[in-house]
Formats: structure tokens, C-alpha cells, sequence
């Protein structure tokens, strides 16, 4: 056994050559190894493969190890007597001799050949055939390593492939929410308007400077003015003017008052003097009024 002898007039044996076998003795010939197993020289039985992580083509006279990103054929033989191997698939790697679905939490493989399952990284996600990533979409996130993306709290927002959200912006001085944030969409603000005022926040409408004294003469603005000495606001609150001569105004108030009785003032006062009396050798031609001062004459010969 493990020989032959094609040639009867010889009196030896020749021994199997590696990759063949023969257990039946006075043969002329060698079989091949069958496939799953192999046969080192004078071989006499063929020896099983012995693993799932080796092959034995036809003739095989040593074993042969998977290559890594493959794995041993036909799956469906016994692992110990496997006679060839393929390439590791999409959607799956392979290791030892054996194809393992990259279906775990997070896994996939993208590409053929691959010894081990890639993770999804940070702000994806595997998609549904786990061959592939994708984008988590906008409003969720991802710390990676997971199947699929989180929802952004209440108040929070995020932009597509995030790795986690961020707090809601707020209005600017000078703005005024005009719709709150959603998980996917930024809050939006507005500018106040001339008149109106608003510190920013959370505030849904601009205050209107409509207190004693105050006024906005531009758009945009966090607080309302107060209208200084000798003005008052504009009726619409955009602006002031100056007090008119008979009136004054100390500031921060809406209208102007009048001067009393023996008083005057100029346009823009602050306040009112007392009227003026003619001086010796002088008299008075008209009482002083509100808005114009005592008028005197001089005294003839």
C-alpha cells in the first residue's frame, strides 16, 4: 500500500507520489487525493483536511490555509473536509475559514475581502443591509457603533451626520423670536422695528416704547431711549422734537409743560426763567408772555 509498479517485470514498488494514494497493494497506479483531504508521498488512505480553516484541492499533497477575507467551500460540506475558498462577500467577513454576517450593532462591510466588520463612525449609521453607511438625517445624531441615530431632545437641533446636538440658539438683542426650533430647524428671529425694542431670548414679540418718555429711533434695538431735557417722543415713538418756546421739559417725559405764570422759555428749554422787569429809566410798553420776554420803552424827556 502507498505504491505501484506500472512496469511487471520489475521486483520493487515505486512509492505514491505526493498529492496521490493507493491502499490496495500490487496496483499499478496512484489516485489522486480526493478533494478535502491530502496526501503526503506513499500516501495509503488520504488524510481529512482537519479544519474549517483549511482546504484540500484535488490532488492536494499538503493542506492550505484561508487567506484572510475568505473563507473555506463548500459550506455546506463537513468543516474537516473543505476544498477551496472564496472571497469574502459584501455584507459580510471572514476569518479562519468562516463567513460571519457584519449584522451586529453598528457593523457593516462595504467591500469585499474583509477579515473583520467595520463600525459606523460617528454621525452614521449601517445601512438596513448592513453593506454600507448612511448619514444620520438631520434632527438625530450618532456617537457611532450603533444601528441607528438618536432624536435630538426638546430644545435641542442638529444638522445631518451629527455626532450629537446643540442647544437652541436665542434671539439677539434686538430680536424677537419669530418661530421657536425644531429638532431639525434653527430658531428664527426678527429685527424690532423702529419704536419698538426687544433684549433678545426667548422674547416672541418687541416691546413697544410706549412708557413716559421713551422712544426708538432705529430698527434693532435692545432698549428703549429716554428723550432728553427740552424734547419729548414723536407720536409714533420713532424719534423726538424739541419742546416749543413757552414749554419745557426736564426729560423722560411725553409731553412738554407750560411755563407759569411770569415765566418764559426758548424752543428746546430745560426749564423757564423768571420774566425780565424794565430797568430804570425804562418802562414796560407789554407783559412778558410764555414765549416772548417783557418788552420796555425808554422814559422821554
Amino acid at each position: 500500500p502507498g505504491s505501484y509498479q506500472p512496469d511487471q517485470s520489475q521486483t520493487s514498488c515505486l512509492a505514491c507520489p505526493a498529492g496521490k494514494h493507493q491502499e490496495i497493494p500490487g496496483q499499478d497506479y496512484c489516485a489522486e487525493c480526493p478533494v478535502g483531504h491530502f496526501c503526503p508521498e506513499r500516501t495509503v488512505n488520504p488524510i481529512m483536511c482537519g479544519s474549517v480553516a483549511l482546504f484540500c484541492e484535488l490532488g492536494s499533497a499538503i493542506v492550505q490555509s484561508a487567506d484572510e477575507g475568505y473563507y473555506t467551500t463548500p459550506q455546506d460540506s463537513e468543516s474537516t473536509k473543505r476544498e477551496g475558498q472564496a472571497i469574502c462577500e459584501v455584507g459580510f467577513a471572514c476569518n479562519g475559514g468562516i463567513k460571519n454576517a457584519c449584522d451586529g450593532n453598528g457593523q457593516y462591510a462595504d467591500e469585499p475581502g474583509l477579515s473583520a466588520c467595520k463600525t459606523a463612525s460617528a454621525g452614521t449609521k449601517p445601512t438596513p443591509d448592513h453593506q454600507g453607511v448612511e448619514s444620520c438625517p438631520a434632527g438625530t445624531y450618532s456617537v457611532g457603533g450603533t444601528d441607528d441615530c438618536s432624536e435630538c431632545g426638546s430644545g435641542e437641533i442638529s444638522n445631518a451626520g451629527a455626532a450629537g446636538c446643540r442647544t437652541c440658539a436665542t434671539c439677539s438683542l434686538g430680536k424677537y423670536q419669530i418661530a421657536e426650533c425644531s429638532s431639525d430647524r434653527e430658531t428664527q428671529c426678527g429685527d424690532c422695528l423702529k419704536g419698538k425694542a426687544s433684549m433678545g431670548g426667548e422674547a416672541t414679540s418687541c416691546t413697544e416704547c410706549n412708557s413716559d418718555g421713551r422712544y426708538s429711533d432705529e430698527d434693532g434695538a435692545s432698549i428703549c431711549k429716554t428723550a432728553p431735557a427740552g424734547s419729548k417722543p414723536t407720536s409714533n415713538r420713532q424719534g423726538t422734537e424739541v419742546c416749543p418756546a413757552g414749554t419745557y421739559s426736564v426729560g423722560g417725559a411725553d409731553e412738554c409743560s407750560t411755563c407759569g405764570e411770569g415765566e418764559r422759555s426758548e424752543e428746546g428749554a430745560a426749564g423757564c426763567s423768571t420774566c425780565s422787569t424794565c430797568v430804570p429809566g425804562k418802562y414796560k410798553i407789554s407783559d412778558c408772555s410764555a414765549d416772548t420776554e417783557t418788552q420796555c420803552g425808554d422814559c422821554l424827556k
